[in-house]
């Protein structure tokens, strides 16, 4: 009965972590570039027990618990926003921003703008990265002057000012950091993405889907219900096992 309450036990904290990512993921629904997070199970080692006659074995199930975190890299919607400084990438890879503290990281969030150094920036003035490495600059830094190809090229009022660095890249470990989000810190850099398509005046929306995180959340508390139900019945069986067969 012990072993039935462990069980019953390790499956609630499997969906008290669903539940908190399903929430994050809700969240962060109208966040540009936003890439959903999935929880995957695994079950603990089974156990082989003897039934009958002692001459047959079967395996008994130990509980559940989290074995990994991944992210849901399908494309987003593309929004139209005739913008000239907002980008989406169409298909795979990532724009190349470098952060304050100088380290380099990949995004799908393509809301730039223009600096007070006639830099291209994020949102979060993080810089955006040509494929040169370096930071992109603009003579006069005019929005309705510039006009970038779906090549990544950048022109500024008929003169090429550099090219977008748009990298594809690979999941490294499957640890959950929904702080990190929008950029993939657990993504690793594979080189330059294959023919990549930028469309200028657009922006890619979260891939999340509101109505099936919902109905995910609703399963996920569902199912934990069943879980403390299950618990409150072995302890009644075992409450009884101790205070009346035991007399």
């Amino acid at each position: 009965m012990l072993r039935g309450i462990y069980t019953a036990a390790s499956a609630m904290g499997f969906q008290m972590d669903a539940v908190g990512v399903f929430a994050h993921n809700l969240s962060n629904a109208g966040t540009t570039g936003f890439k959903r997070s999935e929880l995957m199970s695994q079950s603990f080692p089974a156990m082989m027990v003897q039934m009958g006659d002692g001459t047959h074995a079967s395996p008994l199930g130990l509980g559940v618990g989290v074995e990994a975190s991944l992210m849901d890299q399908s494309a987003g919607a593309m929004k139209a926003t005739g913008n000239s400084l907002d980008l989406a990438i169409e298909g795979d890879g990532y724009f190349q921003v470098r952060t304050s503290k100088g380290k380099v990281d990949m995004t799908r969030d393509g809301a730039f703008s223009v600096d007070s150094k006639k830099q291209l920036v994020t949102r979060n003035g993080d810089v955006v990265l040509g494929k040169n490495g370096q930071p992109i600059r603009f003579t006069e830094g005019m929005s309705d002057q510039i006009k970038i190809q779906s090549d990544g090229m950048i022109f500024e009022a008929g003169q090429q000012v550099g090219q977008l660095a748009v990298v594809k890249g690979k999941a490294t470990n499957a640890g959950l950091s929904p702080q990190l989000q929008p950029y993939m810190n657990v993504m690793q850099q594979n080189g330059p993405a294959k023919d990549p398509e930028i469309r200028q005046g657009f922006l890619e929306e979260s891939n999340v889907s509101i109505v099936k995180e919902m109905v995910s959340l609703l399963s996920s508390q569902k199912n934990y219900d069943v879980g403390q139900k299950l618990i409150q019945a072995s302890d009644k069986m075992l409450d009884k096992v101790i205070n009346e067969m035991g007399r």
